[in-house]
């Protein structure tokens, strides 16, 4: 009799907790609900707009804004910064494509001889792959954050491997990265990789600044992110903050799956419209679907 009489009190519990859903998780200020609800649009478009642009594979190389060019393959994966006293190229792309990535350089009408500072994202070939290449042929240094320098002097691991290539600075949370004229903001964001770094820097297109947010990369959140050392809730509160502090972006590119985004706006591009890429609110429905998204896998866990 108590045996089924506790039976029907944790049916009737159950039945409550059913019955009263969990409410919305939503992001916190400034970042709002329709700043998500903007992203999922924008990834839902994702599919349709990369049928309308084989450019992306290709990696076609263009200006995007001011001193700033798009250089990756494929497009959104590679940025070349410029200045009279020498250029950096941040995210150095894949090993396979390095020589494509470089001709995209010379077609802009640079000398990979002028690049001087090589900024790989994060290890990983996507990111760190070309550097090797580019290092060979520019005689340029390399800076990378501090927790992936084992990664790419060694060469990865595991079945993500590159060729290893030796870094000359360590890149710490905050670091600024100065080139002539040129000053970019490094910040590690962990996950990813463990030294995954994204750069904040200006660029100006008649006679206005506009700031420019390259992230890297941990978008994709395992769902048990407890079980990946890479990840921590103090690694991605983190993360919170630094979008906080980037704001507002005018620019935002977030490697290679950014690709749809930049080849959409190409075309606006090309017609005349020297503002195609600026967009303030691309980058907050990014971070306020990320925010949910990491705080929603939280409360999963906590259960």
């Amino acid at each position: 009799m108590i045996r089924t009489s506790l039976f029907v009190v944790f049916v009737e519990m159950f039945l409550c907790i059913a019955a009263y859903p969990q409410t919305a998780i939503n992001p916190k200020a400034p970042f709002t609900s329709r700043d998500v609800d903007l992203w999922k649009q924008m990834q839902a478009r994702r599919p349709e707009t990369q049928r309308q642009s084989p450019n992306i594979a290709t990696g076609e190389p263009f200006k995007v804004l001011g001193n700033l060019y798009s250089v990756g393959v494929p497009i959104g994966n590679s940025f070349l910064l410029t200045s009279p006293q020498g250029h950096m190229l941040l995210n150095t792309g894949y090993a396979e494509s390095a020589e494509q990535m470089g001709r995209n350089i010379e077609a802009l009408g640079f000398k990979l001889s002028d690049i001087k500072i090589l900024l790989p994202t994060h290890w990983h070939n996507d990111g760190g792959g070309g550097t090797a290449y580019f290092k060979e042929k520019t005689g340029a240094a390399v800076m990378a954050g501090a927790s992936d320098i084992a990664f790419l002097q060694a060469g990865g691991e595991g079945n993500q491997r590159i060729p290893a290539v030796k870094v000359d600075r360590a890149v710490f949370n905050g670091d600024v990265i100065t080139l002539g004229p040129l000053s970019v903001t490094a910040y590690t964001i962990p996950g990813h990789t463990p030294g995954s770094t994204s750069f904040s820097f200006k660029v100006r297109e008649e006679n206005q600044d506009y700031t420019v947010f390259q992230y890297c990369c941990g978008q994709n959140i395992p769902q048990n992110f407890s079980a990946n050392p890479n990840y921590s809730d103090a690694g991605m509160r983190h993360t919170f903050e630094v979008f906080r502090k980037v704001l507002p972006v005018d620019v935002y590119v977030w490697g290679p799956s950014s690709g749809f985004f930049l080849a959409a706006r190409l075309a606006k591009f090309k017609a005349g419209d020297k503002l195609a890429f600026v967009d303030r609110s691309t980058f907050p429905a990014f971070a306020a679907w990320l925010e949910v998204e990491y705080e929603t896998k939280v409360r999963n866990l906590a259960q």
